[in-house]
């Protein structure tokens, strides 16, 4: 099918959503990435949200600046909420802290486990930590629990986002990149201390085996 003729399609009874690929530029692998976790899913909500942003605009077209809005923001927020529940994983194993998992949608809580555990271990980074905490705190605000940029209605009735009525996404899309730049070095920095210190013990591991032959 050529991308013009998607507006025409209607439903058929070759519709399969199983169908195999008949090329491999028409193919999305995402069976090889079971082992990896979240990363697909960080990277790909990550990239979503920077194609919406290009393609708004780039098109200036008011009807897509005025609703692809809501699927680019939300993508930007599922990947701050992925990425700090990989960084909370990250960190408490660096700092041999007990496995706990994260089952829940809010990002200010998110923060403010990872800044405190940040806080400890790397006291220079008072800065960017303050401006992630405000960054994070005025998307947490907009939207605490994942539901404000997906939903027109509360489950009690109430409007979300009641208090917005624009959004600069020039201002907004550098301000997402800045905290997402920052959680990816993050998540790099805690993944090769877990690295090191687990060729540290794996050397002293092999030096006591070592020496006990003696």
């Amino acid at each position: 099918m050529r991308f013009d003729d998607i507006k025409h399609v209607w439903p058929a009874e070759h519709h399969d959503l199983s169908a195999p690929p008949t090329h491999h530029s028409h193919l999305s692998d995402i069976g090889w990435q079971r082992r990896m976790g979240l990363y697909g899913r960080i990277q790909g909500f990550r990239r979503a949200a920077e194609i919406l942003h290009h393609a708004m605009l780039t098109d200036q077209s008011v009807r897509d600046l005025d609703t692809v809005v809501f699927p680019y923001a939300t993508c930007w927020r599922h990947h701050i909420e992925l990425q700090l529940k990989s960084i909370l994983v990250q960190l408490r194993v660096m700092c041999d802290l007990p496995a706990k998992a994260a089952h829940h949608h809010k990002i200010d809580q998110l923060w403010a486990e990872t800044q405190k555990i940040i806080a400890k271990e790397f006291p220079d980074e008072k800065v960017d930590l303050d401006n992630v905490s405000r960054v994070i705190g005025q998307l947490s605000k907009l939207d605490p629990d994942g539901q404000e940029f997906r939903y027109a209605s509360r489950r009690d009735g109430s409007d979300t986002l009641p208090d917005l009525d624009r959004i600069n996404l020039l201002a907004f899309h550098e301000a997402m990149l800045g905290v997402a730049q920052y959680l990816d070095a993050t998540d790099t920095a805690a993944g090769e201390t877990i690295s090191m210190k687990r060729e540290i013990d794996e050397y002293y591991a092999e030096a006591f085996d070592d020496w006990d032959s003696y």
